[in-house]
């Protein structure tokens, strides 16, 4: 009678505690995206937004129409083009023409329900040029996740990119997913309850000195909270973060676009001896190591990353030799 009368209590115990789990669980789910990114949410903010295959994609194209393109494509970040606020002007200022964008699941751009996979990623790149009719040939910077399509896009048209510049790249598929989130309806629950509210935390250690950056945690604070947050950084890990490009950098190398690497020497997911890895991909890399900078190295450094911009994207017989750090 005694082991029944135990049993009884385990089962309601385990019930009860199964339902607060579940209120816990859809409490936290409603208050944690409140908002949708509608034309409302989209009126604050500054650039055009033009409709493709998959969704709405936020972009802007600043500078002279006469000056030589610059293409930016930023990191998984949710703040989206944001990370190149420290950047873009100084390009445009030395008489460049500049496009940036919001990735799919990023700052304007939609949160699509459907799986962020790499193809689409590449799809909406490749989609943006054409429908803004982009033919010229130009210079290309991708940034972490970003460093994916402008790898992807450069291997199979190298006409069309004149250099490329890997930014951090998250591009040899590094990314370990924690086993429990690979259960299904668990994953939901530990995402919401657990992950969601350390994410901005989690994502300002990607600087060295995340301190003196409080304008980027505010643009975080203020993106997290459109529907579809969670959902889209979930599907990225699982579908393209652990996808490798390495097949498509040394078609790049085979095709000799002029590649350069920007690491963060205090990066805590790239280590500076990543850069051994894509020397051995492309022989003639330039690398530069910055110091006192994590992932967000653009961000972090601007001075030194736009100096070194400004000297490679221009004329190969132009450059000369850069000073490495």
């Amino acid at each position: 009678m005694k082991i029944i009368k135990r049993f009884r209590w385990i089962l309601f115990l385990s019930i009860g505690g199964l339902l607060l789990a579940l209120i816990l669980f859809f409490l936290l789910d409603y208050q944690q995206e409140p908002l949708v990114m509608n034309s409302q949410a989209r009126s604050e903010a500054a650039g055009e937004f033009i409709q493709l295959s998959q969704g709405t994609t936020h972009y802007r194209l600043l500078g002279p129409p006469e000056g030589e393109l610059v293409v930016l494509i930023h990191g998984g970040m949710v703040s989206g083009m944001y990370a190149w606020d420290k950047n873009y002007q100084v390009l445009v200022e030395n008489g460049y023409r500049v496009l940036k964008y919001d990735l799919y699941g990023r700052g304007y751009s939609d949160r699509l329900e459907v799986a962020y996979t790499p193809e689409l990623f590449f799809g909406q790149f490749e989609e943006l040029l054409d429908s803004l009719a982009i033919k010229e040939p130009f210079y290309l910077a991708g940034l972490s996740l970003g460093s994916m399509p402008a790898i992807d896009y450069t291997a199979r048209h190298p006409e069309q990119v004149k250099k490329l510049m890997l930014i951090s790249p998250a591009a040899r598929g590094l990314f370990n997913l924690h086993p429990l989130l690979e259960v299904p309806l668990l994953s939901d629950f530990l995402m919401t309850v657990y992950w969601q509210p350390r994410a901005i935390d989690q994502q300002m250690k990607e600087f060295y000195k995340p301190e003196n950056f409080q304008d980027y945690k505010e643009e975080l604070k203020k993106m997290v909270r459109y529907e579809g947050y969670k959902d889209s950084n979930y599907s990225t890990w699982i579908h393209t973060l652990t996808y490798s490009m390495e097949p498509f950098i040394r078609q790049i190398a085979k095709e000799g676009t002029p590649v350069a690497l920007v690491l963060g020497a205090h990066d805590p997911y790239l280590a500076p001896d990543e850069a051994n890895i894509y020397q051995e991909m492309i022989p003639e890399l330039e690398v530069f190591i910055i110091d006192e900078a994590g992932h967000v190295v653009n961000f972090e450094k601007p001075e030194e990353v736009n100096k070194l911009m400004l000297n490679f994207f221009q004329p190969s017989d132009a450059t000369g030799s850069a000073e490495k750090n």
